[in-house]
């Protein structure tokens, strides 16, 4: 899947354990009303992000990742390409 947006923020990486780190990305989509939503991109697909700055206008390829824990459903998205428009 792909969405469309201009970058409001990227985090740097986060060391999350030994062997994950991660970063996020805010999105601003154009919709009815504006929506800004957070996409992450782990392992080697951080450094994609060092190629975008806050203010541009992108597209981003990405997953949608869901998880059940003990009852409850957690939903990620997960960013896997970037590119300018």
């Amino acid at each position: 899947m792909e969405i469309q947006g201009v970058v409001r923020c990227i985090s740097e990486e986060t060391q999350v354990s030994d062997k994950f780190t991660k970063r996020e990305l805010c999105l601003e989509v154009s919709s009815r009303t504006p929506q800004v939503i957070s996409i992450e991109f782990v392992q080697g697909f951080c450094s994609r992000l060092d190629t975008v700055s806050v203010g541009d206008k992108v597209v981003v390829g990405f997953e949608l990742m869901g998880r059940e824990y003990k009852g409850k459903v957690y939903n990620t998205i997960r960013g896997v390409t970037i590119a300018a428009v």
